[in-house]
């Protein structure tokens, strides 16, 4: 989503420096240089280092003199707000992207802080941003936030059915195939384990599907072990991190999503505006459902996703980007908008 922002912001006018928490290279490292962005990195924020990163941030913040802070790392932006008004940086965003408590559920000796620092984002924050109602709900409370859709370059993934049957012959999909897919970090808010559980069932009964899973994470080695023990190696394809999502979109004829929780996902709009059918997690925010192709279901039982799914294949794909742009998510758009707001907000503190 930032990137996407980044690459139609006017750079003449607003700069993007990133403050990453990996050692590593990341994805986008490349682009971001080219573009004009610097890259900082202060050590992994744990809980078992919290003193440590809080020292990082002050030596970071330092040495480097800015006038916005935009973070996006949840209820942790406490900590990088808290750092940044100490030293009297004037303009303080913090931006939710999640609306669900359940990946609390999974760290057990982590409730109590999310609650405590639920409690205090609002002391060191100017502005709060969100991706959607839900999420700005679940980390500000009712206090007043600003909905910033995740948009994207809707013209990247019109459907395009030439471009289509080109990416199936490229990974050697056959015209009766079904081709399943998921986009998203191996983690466990993707619920990947339920997915190719799921799956499994599904080509049990229908020898024509596959999945391809898009995405890398910590959790990637467990779940291919996992594909191994279920049997299904050769009809689950991992694709790993990719930068041609927007084609391989074209390639698949549904989408699946069981997370335990999202904020508002770039990758259901992106699915949404190539004209994709999508089965997704009913803890996913219902305001997502842009073009009217997706089905919310529970992941409390997995038959009902078999069932479900098997009874409801038989949508036409169709051109569907022009819903998305008239429903605000084309990033052209947004990007003029965040443009604005930081000039604004500059310039009313400044002037």
């Amino acid at each position: 989503m930032i990137m996407n922002l980044y690459r139609k912001i006017d750079r003449s006018k607003i700069q993007f420096d990133f403050l990453l928490h990996i050692p590593e290279e990341s994805f986008f490292e490349k682009e971001i240089k080219e573009l004009g962005g610097r890259i900082h990195r202060v050590k992994p924020l744990r809980l078992n280092n919290l003193i440590g990163y809080q020292k990082d941030l002050n030596k970071f913040f330092n040495k480097n003199k800015y006038k916005v802070v935009h973070s996006h790392i949840s209820i942790w932006s406490y900590f990088v707000l808290n750092i940044a008004k100490k030293h009297e940086i004037p303009i303080r965003i913090a931006h939710s992207h999640e609306s669900h408590d359940s990946i609390w559920e999974h760290r057990v000796h982590r409730i109590p802080l999310i609650y405590i620092l639920k409690k205090f984002i609002n002391k060191p924050l100017t502005h709060r941003f969100a991706c959607g109602e839900d999420a700005g709900r679940w980390l500000f409370g009712d206090r007043e936030f600003k909905v910033i859709n995740n948009s994207i370059d809707v013209d990247k993934f019109k459907f395009n059915p030439e471009l289509r049957n080109k990416l199936r012959n490229e990974l050697d999909i056959n015209p009766e195939i079904i081709l399943f897919g998921h986009v998203g970090r191996f983690n466990i808010q993707k619920n990947h384990e339920f997915l190719i559980s799921v799956f499994k069932e599904l080509s049990n009964k229908n020898k024509n599907f596959k999945l391809i899973l898009i995405g890398k994470g910590e959790l990637k080695s467990k779940i291919e072990n996992y594909v191994k023990e279920v049997d299904l190696e050769d009809t689950v394809i991992f694709l790993g991190l990719r930068s041609d999502v927007n084609e391989l979109l074209q390639a698949i004829d549904y989408i699946l999503m069981p997370s335990f929780f999202e904020g508002f996902p770039v990758s259901l709009i992106e699915a949404q505006a190539c004209g994709l059918k999508i089965f997704a997690s009913d803890k996913i925010d219902r305001k997502t459902d842009i073009t009217g192709n997706i089905d919310f279901l529970t992941i409390e039982n997995k038959h009902i996703w078999i069932d479900h799914i098997l009874k409801n294949m038989n949508y036409v794909r169709k051109d569907t980007s022009k819903k998305v742009i008239n429903a605000n998510y084309d990033v052209k758009t947004n990007a003029e908008k965040i443009t604005s707001f930081y000039l604004n907000v500059f310039n009313s503190e400044f002037s």
